[in-house]
C-alpha cells in the first residue's frame, strides 16, 4: 500500500480526497468504511462470522483483468485480480480463482455471466461448486427507480457505504484499486427519472482501465439467494 496510497495520506497524513457527487461510492465513504474496521475489527469478525461468505467473480475480455471479491456479512475482506492472456484458457483460469476461493471460503460465488462468463459458471457448476451467473443488463426489480440490475446492484452498495452498514478490511496492494475503480464508476439519470450506470467505456477513459475489481465487489455484495445481514453496523 505505501505511503502514496489514499489510505495512508488520509489517516496518517489527514488529507482526504476530492468527492465527485456522481461516483457511486465517493471515495471518503470508502476511506470510512476501512477505517470502520480498523477501529474494532473484533466487532466486525463477530458480525460477519454470522454470515456466509460471498464472491464475486467477475470475467475479464478484450485484455480486461479477471477479478474476484470476498464478502462475509458486511465485511468485504479479499480482493483479488489476475491478468488474462488472450488464450483459449482464459476462462479455465477464471474458474480456477473462482474455485480456489470457494476452497478457501466456501459460500456462493456470482458470475458474470456475460460473454465468456457463461464458460467459467458452467466450469464452477460442473465441478459441483455454488456458483450462479448474474446479467447486469436484465431488468430491475424496482423497475420505475432503475434502468436495469445493474444500476439496482451498484446504488445497493452505495446505500451500504452511506448509511455505515459495511467495512472493510486490509485489501493489500487491491485496497487502493478497489477504492478507484468504485469511485471512478459514475451514476447517471435517464429521461424518465431512472438511475442507470454510465457507459462502461467512459469509466474506462477515467481511470485507464476497466473497473473489474469494483464489479467483482459489488456482484459479491448484492447478489446471494439471501443477504442475511441487517443494518447492524457500528455507528
Amino acid at each position: 500500500r505505501g505511503e502514496n496510497s489514499a489510505f495512508w495520506l488520509s489517516r496518517v497524513e489527514g488529507l482526504f480526497p476530492v468527492d465527485s457527487g456522481a461516483s457511486i461510492v465517493p471515495q471518503s465513504w470508502f476511506l470510512a468504511a476501512r477505517a470502520r474496521y480498523d477501529s474494532d475489527p473484533v466487532y466486525w469478525d463477530e458480525v460477519a462470522a454470522k454470515q456466509a461468505w460471498r464472491h464475486g467473480l467477475d470475467i475479464g475480455d478484450g485484455g480486461d483483468d479477471n477479478a474476484i471479491a470476498s464478502w462475509r456479512g458486511p465485511v468485504l475482506y479479499a480482493v483479488e485480480c489476475e491478468p488474462t492472456r488472450g488464450d483459449r484458457l482464459d476462462t479455465a483460469r477464471a474458474a480456477t480463482l473462482g474455485r480456489k476461493r470457494l476452497e478457501k471460503n466456501p459460500g456462493w460465488c456470482a458470475v458474470d455471466q456475460v460473454g465468456v462468463g457463461a464458460g467459467t459458471l458452467t466450469m464452477l457448476l460442473e465441478q459441483g461448486l455454488q456458483a450462479f451467473g448474474i446479467n447486469w443488463g436484465h431488468g430491475a426489480e424496482e423497475k420505475d427507480e432503475f434502468l436495469n440490475e445493474k444500476a439496482e446492484s451498484f446504488w445497493a452498495l452505495r446505500e451500504a457505504f452511506r448509511t455505515e452498514d459495511v467495512a472493510i478490511a486490509p485489501l493489500g496492494q487491491y485496497e487502493d484499486m478497489v477504492m478507484e475503480d468504485l469511485s471512478g464508476t459514475w451514476y447517471e439519470e435517464t429521461s424518465a427519472g431512472k438511475v442507470r450506470i454510465e457507459d462502461k467505456g467512459k469509466t474506462r477513459k477515467r481511470l485507464g482501465r476497466s473497473p473489474n475489481a469494483g464489479d467483482a465487489t459489488t456482484l459479491g455484495f448484492g447478489h446471494t439467494p439471501m443477504i442475511e445481514f441487517s443494518s447492524s453496523g457500528k455507528k
